[in-house]
This record gives C-alpha cells, sequence and structure tokens, in this order.
C-alpha cells in the first residue's frame, strides 16, 4: 500500500493534479520531497508509538488505517493550491512512515540465522509491488482515465489488510532462537 502511494499517487502527481483539476504547476521531485520529510516523520511517531502501546501490530494498524484514509481522500481533493498539495504529500508521507515498524516487524518474524535474509525479501517484496500496481493503474487508465488510480489504491488496501490481521505481534517476543 504504502509502495504504492510513493510510486503511482507521489511520482504521478503532476498528471494526477491537472487530471482531478487541482493546481497545475505541481512537481513530482518536489512532492516527492515532501512526501519523504513525512515519512521520516511518521517513522519516529509510529516507532514511539508502537512503544506506547507496547504493540507493533497496533501500531502499523492505525497507520495503514491512516493510509488508507489517504488514498482515497487524494481522489476527492477539490481546489487545492500547490501549496496545499504539498501539505497533503507530507502529510500522506507521515501516514507511510510505519514503514520502520513493519521492517522490524519483519525481523523479529524468524530466528537469528535466517533474519537479514528474510528482512531484506520481505522488504524488496514489498517494493516491488509498485510494478504490477503500476502496470495495472496504466493499462486501465487508458479506458478509465485517472479514477482507474482510485480503484488500484482500493485494491491495494483490500490485499494489504488480510495479511496485516494474521501478523504475529512481536513486541515482547525472545529474539534470540534459530529456525
Amino acid at each position: 500500500q504504502l509502495w504504492y502511494i510513493m510510486g503511482v499517487l507521489i511520482t504521478l502527481s503532476p498528471e494526477f493534479t491537472k487530471g482531478l483539476g487541482l493546481s497545475q504547476n505541481v512537481i513530482a521531485g518536489e512532492a516527492i520531497f515532501y512526501c519523504y520529510l513525512g515519512v521520516i516523520l511518521g517513522g519516529l511517531i509510529s516507532g514511539m508509538l508502537s512503544q506506547f502501546l507496547k504493540s507493533r501490530k497496533k501500531a502499523i494498524l492505525i497507520f495503514f488505517f491512516a493510509s488508507s484514509i489517504g488514498i482515497i481522500s487524494y481522489f476527492f481533493l477539490d481546489n487545492v493550491t500547490e501549496k496545499t498539495f504539498y501539505l497533503f504529500c507530507f502529510l500522506l508521507g507521515i501516514t507511510c512512515g510505519y514503514w520502520s515498524v513493519f521492517v522490524q516487524v519483519s525481523a523479529e518474524q524468524f530466528g537469528t540465522n535466517i533474519r537479514a535474509t528474510a528482512t531484506t525479501a520481505i522488504t524488496n517484496f514489498g517494493r516491488a509491488t509498485v510494478v504490477p500496481f503500476s502496470i495495472l493503474f496504466h493499462s486501465l487508465k487508458q479506458e478509465y482515465g485517472l479514477i482507474a488510480g482510485l480503484w488500484v489504491g482500493l485494491l491495494t488496501i483490500v490485499l494489504s489488510s488480510f495479511p496485516l490481521f494474521y501478523l504475529k505481534e512481536t513486541f515482547h517476543k525472545d529474539l534470540d532462537y534459530l529456525e
């Protein structure tokens, strides 16, 4: 879900903002910059929230819900200026900040003998999801226009929610074990 936000919504923001009737002067590089500033802050907030709740899974679920609202809201922005859009990118980036907790949970699912390999593989698989979602968006865009981005976004929300509910809580897990 968060790589859909970064790889489609933010990267293609000039195209989306023009097509949705928003500001004509949005620059993708600036949208990416503000979004990643948000990701930095969101990483700190999600980590602290995880500690406060004593649950990594709850922190991820809260941020996942917030980013889901952000995806849907993106397509209903109306009459916003460039600055307001960049602020939205920043806020959307905050909701993506759970990536740091997600990486930590990925590492904590496996024993020390395969922990690094598994964590690297899981995060790369996550990043790689931008490829099929981009392909799907571009193929649907031909027939349905930019609103296809909303349908693909909803699909990412649905597909991403299933594994989250089966995710094991790792907050108090003893990590000194082998697979």
